[in-house]
C-alpha cells in the first residue's frame, strides 16, 4: 500500500504539470502570434513607404529612378526581393540594371493580382519562411498605375520564436521545482494529524488521561484515532488518577490546607506555601495550631476539635499565622472530610486572602470619615461622635463641650502665599489641636478652615464644666498663637490666630444641630470681640441672632416692597452756596420710624444685600441728575454717592456706571463716587486700575473719611481723585484741640500740593467754618450747611436759597 503522503505529492505534481504545461504552450502561440503580427506591420509599413516613392517613377515610366528607390530599399536586411509591377502584372523593374520589359514577364500571382483590383489594399502571404506583401501603387486621384511586391525574410522572426521557446521551457523548469516543495508541504500539512495521534500516544502515556484525538477520516488514520481515544476512555474509567487531584488542587489560585486526626497539616497547596511563607517541606506535618491557633485546640485525646462549631462549612473572617508572625487577614470556610476505610476525619480548610479588600474598605472609611488633608474626622464622623456623647452626657450626667475654632485671616494667607502654604497652616493646626486636648477627646475639621474639639465628661455641674472647658480654650488659643514655620522649617515668620465658640452640653434636650449653632454664634461672637479669643454661648447670643435673621428678612423684603428713599445733605462753598448735595440712604418701613444706614447698613454688607441696594442708589441718583439738568437753578448741581466695597468690586463694576450714563444721558462730572481708604487698602493697584476706567468716562470721585484708614499719605498721590473729604472726627474739635486743628491744616495743605478740593464734613458752628475756610477748604458739608432732606424739600430749600441770593 501506498503511504498517504505519497499519493498526494505524486497528485499535486500531476496537477502542476498539467496546469503549467497548458499555460506554458497558451503563452507561445499568443506570443508567436504577437511577434508575426508585429514583423507584418514594419513590413507593411515598408511596402507602403516604397510604393508611396515609386508612384511617379512607375507612372512615368523613369526605370533609373525606379532602380535607385528599390536599391535603397534593399539596404533592409530583412528584404529578399523587390518587384515594381505595371497594371497587366508584367515587371517594370526588379532594381538590377537591365531593363526587365524586355521579357514582358508576368509575375506569378495572378489571383493576388485580380483581388488587389477589386478591393485595393495591401495583401500579405506567408510561405515556409518567406512573407510576400503586395502594395497597389495609385496616383493622387486614386488612379492604378501598378503594383509593388516586396518579399521579407522570416529568419529573424523564427529565431526569436525559438529563444522565446527555450525561455518558456527554462520556466516550466523552474516552476517544477517550487511544486515538488509544494507537494511536500501540503503532504506534511495533511499528515499532520499523524504527528498529532503520536503526541497524543505520548501524552496519555505519561498519565495525561483527559487527552483525546480528533481525526475525521475513514481510512486507517481515523481507525488509528478511534481505537486511541476508546483506550484512553477505558484507562479513564479503570484509573484512580492520584495526579489528576494533587493537580487540581495545586492550581487553586486560594489557599488549602488539609488537617489530618492528630492536627498536623497534611496537604498544602502552592497558594498555601506562597501566602504562608513555608516551604512543601516545613510545612507538611507542621502543628494547625501554629497557624490556626485562634479556631482549633487539642481534644484530651490528642486529636484536633473546633473551637465553635459554628464556624464548620460557612465562611469566617478571621487571621491565618505566616511563618514571620505576620497576621494574614482571610475568608475562611472549613469541612470534614471523611475516611470511611481509615474510620476517620479530616479538617479541608480553604481560604482565600482578604488583605487588599480590607486596605481598600479601610481607604474608602478613611475617605469617608476623615479629612484627606489633616487626616483628623471630618464633618460626618464628628457628627456621629457628638451624638454619641450627648447621648452619653445624659446617661452619666456629665457636661461636655464643644468648640468650634476659625483661623482668623486665613484667606489673606491663601492669597498672598499660596495654597500650599494654606495647607501647611492646616496640618500645622491640626497637630496642635491634638497636643491640646486628652487622648480620648475628638479633634475634627468641619472643612476650609473651620476645626472643632469635642470634650466628653467634663464635669457633673455647669459651673465645673465652665471652667474646664475655659482652661482649655485659653490653651488652643495660645497654642494656635504661636508662630509657624511655613517655609520648610528655616524661618518662623507667620503668626496665626483663631477665634473659639465654645458650646457646653448636657443631654439629650440639646440637639446635635442646636449644639453646633451655639458654638457657631459664639465663634460669632468672638470675632465681633476683636479675633484671637474665645466666647461661650449665651442665651443673649441667640437673641442677638435672632434678631439679626429677623433684620435680614426685612431688609430683603425691603428690596421688594420699595421701602427705601434717600435724602440729600447740602454741600456749599465758602460763600454758602449750594453747588452739590449727598445722597444719604433710608429705610421707612410700613408702621416704623425712620431706620438710618447705621441701622442696616452693617448686615447689607454681610450678606451681600449692598449691591442690589447700591445699584438702586445709583439708579436713582442718575435720575435725579437727569431731571435736574432739564432746569437752569439745578442743573450745575453735582450728587454724590457712596459706594461700598463690595459693590465696587463687582467685576462689571465699569460696566455698570457706564451703562447708567447712557441710560439716563446725564454729564458724567456730574455724578461723584465716595469711596473710602479702607475699601482700596484690599488690593490697591486694581482699585486704582478701577478708578481710573471710571474716571475715563467722566465721573469724579472723593475720598471719604480722610485720614482715618493707614497709610494715607503714601498712595494719596497715586489715587485718580478729585477730592479728599476730611473726616467729622477731626473737625468736631479743631477750635479746642490743636493736635486735630494741625492735623487738618496739613490734610488741607497736601491736597493743595496735589491740586485736589477739599470738603470737610460734620461741619456745626461757626467756628469750625471760619477756620476751615481761612485755612483753604473749599467745600462744607454738616448741619450749618442743611440738614438731610427730601429731595423735593432740597429742590425747595435750594430756590429759596438762590431768592435770597438774588434779592442780595
Amino acid at each position: 500500500m501506498r503511504s498517504l503522503r505519497s499519493k498526494l505529492v505524486s497528485l499535486i505534481l500531476f496537477v502542476s504539470l498539467l496546469v503549467g504545461g497548458t499555460l506554458i504552450t497558451y503563452l507561445l502561440y499568443t506570443q508567436r502570434k504577437m511577434i508575426l503580427e508585429e514583423f507584418e506591420v514594419r513590413g507593411k509599413a515598408v511596402s507602403s513607404l516604397l510604393a508611396g516613392n515609386l508612384r511617379d517613377p512607375l507612372y512615368q515610366l523613369r526605370i533609373n529612378d525606379a532602380n535607385r528607390v528599390i536599391s535603397a530599399a534593399r539596404l533592409n536586411q530583412d528584404v529578399t526581393s523587390i518587384y515594381v509591377l505595371d497594371q497587366e502584372g508584367h515587371i517594370f523593374s526588379d532594381g538590377s540594371e537591365e531593363n526587365p520589359r524586355l521579357f514582358e514577364q508576368v509575375m506569378n500571382g495572378a489571383d493576388t493580382l485580380a483581388s488587389l483590383r477589386r478591393d485595393p489594399h495591401q495583401l500579405a502571404e506567408y510561405t515556409d519562411e518567406l512573407l510576400t506583401i503586395t502594395t497597389p501603387v495609385t496616383l493622387p486621384d486614386h488612379k492604378l498605375v501598378g503594383y509593388v511586391q516586396v518579399t521579407f525574410s522570416l529568419d529573424k522572426v523564427q529565431a526569436h520564436i525559438g529563444s522565446v521557446t527555450g525561455i518558456a521551457i527554462l520556466i516550466c523548469i523552474l516552476l517544477f521545482l517550487p511544486a515538488i516543495l509544494l507537494a511536500s508541504y501540503l503532504a506534511r500539512r495533511i499528515t499532520r494529524p499523524i504527528r498529532a495521534m503520536r503526541d497524543a500516544s505520548t501524552q496519555i502515556g505519561q498519565g495525561h488521561f483527559s487527552t483525546r484525538v480528533s481525526v475525521d477520516s475513514h481510512d486507517e488514520l481515523g481507525e488509528l484515532a478511534s481505537a486511541i481515544n476508546n483506550m484512553v476512555e477505558q484507562l479513564d474509567k479503570v484509573t484512580v488518577s492520584k495526579f489528576y487531584v494533587n493537580n487540581i488542587i495545586q492550581s487553586m489560585a486560594d489557599t488549602l490546607l488539609v488537617i489530618d486526626q492528630a492536627g498536623l497539616i497534611a496537604i498544602a497547596n502552592r497558594s498555601a506555601l506562597r501566602l504562608l511563607g513555608y516551604e512543601e517541606t516545613e510545612i507538611i506535618g507542621l502543628p494547625a495550631e501554629d497557624i490556626l491557633g485562634k479556631l482549633i485546640s487539642r481534644d484530651p485525646q490528642g486529636g484536633i476539635a473546633l473551637r465553635d462549631s459554628r464556624t464548620l462549612e460557612q465562611n469566617t473572617e478571621t487571621t491565618l499565622l505566616s511563618r514571620t508572625g505576620k497576621l494574614i487577614p482571610v475568608s475562611l470556610s472549613l469541612s470534614k472530610l471523611v475516611d470511611e476505610r481509615q474510620g476517620y476525619a479530616k479538617l479541608v480548610l480553604v481560604a482565600q486572602d482578604i488583605t487588599e479588600r480590607k486596605a481598600a474598605e479601610s481607604k474608602i472609611y478613611n475617605l469617608a470619615f476623615y479629612d484627606p488633608l489633616t487626616n483628623l474626622p471630618n464633618r460626618r464622623l464628628l457628627h456621629d461622635r457628638l451624638k454619641r456623647a450627648i447621648a452619653a452626657s445624659q446617661r452619666n450626667r456629665q457636661f461636655g463641650a464643644l468648640f468650634l475654632i476659625d483661623l482668623d485671616n486665613f484667606k489673606t494667607l491663601n492669597d498672598t502665599r499660596g495654597h500650599d502654604m494654606g495647607d501647611h497652616l492646616l496640618v500645622e493646626v491640626a497637630r496642635r489641636l491634638l497636643i491640646s486636648v486628652r487622648e480620648e477627646d475628638t479633634v475634627a475639621r468641619l472643612g476650609g478652615d473651620e476645626f472643632v474639639v469635642l470634650l466628653k465628661e467634663i464635669g457633673p455641674d455647669e459651673g465645673t464644666a465652665a471652667t474646664q472647658a475655659e482652661a482649655v480654650a485659653e490653651k488652643i488659643c495660645l497654642a494656635l498663637s504661636q508662630p509657624y514655620a511655613l517655609r520648610g522649617g528655616e524661618h518662623t515668620d507667620y503668626y496665626a490666630t483663631a477665634s473659639v465658640g465654645v458650646s457646653l452640653f448636657c443631654g439629650q434636650q440639646e440637639s446635635l444641630e442646636v449644639v453646633m449653632k451655639q458654638a457657631d454664634m459664639a465663634v460669632y461672637k468672638s470675632k465681633n470681640a476683636g479675633r484671637n479669643t474665645y466666647r461661650f454661648y449665651t442665651a443673649a447670643m441667640l437673641e442677638t441672632a435672632e434678631a439679626h435673621a429677623e433684620l435680614e428678612f426685612n431688609l430683603r423684603q425691603a428690596l421688594e416692597n420699595d421701602e427705601f428713599i434717600v435724602y440729600y445733605q447740602p454741600q456749599t462753598d465758602a460763600e454758602h452756596n449750594i453747588v452739590a448735595a449727598e445722597v444719604l440712604l433710608r429705610w421707612q418701613r410700613e408702621g416704623q420710624e425712620l431706620a438710618l444706614p447705621r441701622d442696616f447698613i452693617a448686615l447689607a454688607e454681610e450678606t451681600g444685600l449692598i449691591v442690589p441696594i447700591g445699584t438702586w442708589v445709583l439708579e436713582t441718583a442718575c435720575a435725579q441728575l437727569n431731571a435736574w439738568a432739564q432746569h437752569p437753578h439745578t442743573r450745575h448741581l453735582q450728587l454724590a454717592v457712596n459706594i461700598s466695597i463690595h459693590q465696587f468690586r463687582q467685576p462689571d463694576f465699569v460696566e455698570q456706571i457706564a451703562a447708567l450714563l447712557r441710560t439716563h444721558g446725564i454729564d458724567p462730572a456730574q455724578l461723584k463716587l465716595e469711596l473710602t481708604e479702607s475699601l482700596m487698602l484690599d488690593n490697591i493697584e486694581d482699585s486704582i486700575a478701577k478708578m481710573s476706567a471710571v474716571k475715563a468716562l467722566g465721573v469724579k470721585f472723593a475720598l471719604d473719611d480722610f485720614g482715618t484708614g493707614y497709610s494715607s499719605l503714601s498712595y494719596l498721590k497715586l489715587l485718580p481723585i478729585d477730592q479728599v473729604k476730611i473726616d467729622q472726627s477731626f473737625v468736631r474739635d479743631i477750635a479746642t484741640d490743636t493736635s486735630d486743628a494741625a492735623i487738618v491744616k496739613t490734610i488741607i495743605s497736601m491736597s493743595h500740593l496735589l491740586e485736589l478740593e477739599v470738603i470737610a464734613e460734620g461741619v456745626e458752628t461757626g467756628e469750625q467754618f471760619e477756620f476751615l475756610r481761612s485755612n483753604g477748604c473749599h467745600i462744607f458739608q454738616g448741619h450749618l450747611c442743611g440738614e438731610p432732606v427730601l429731595p423735593a424739600t432740597f429742590e425747595t430749600q435750594l430756590k429759596q436759597h438762590q431768592s435770597k441770593i438774588f434779592s442780595a
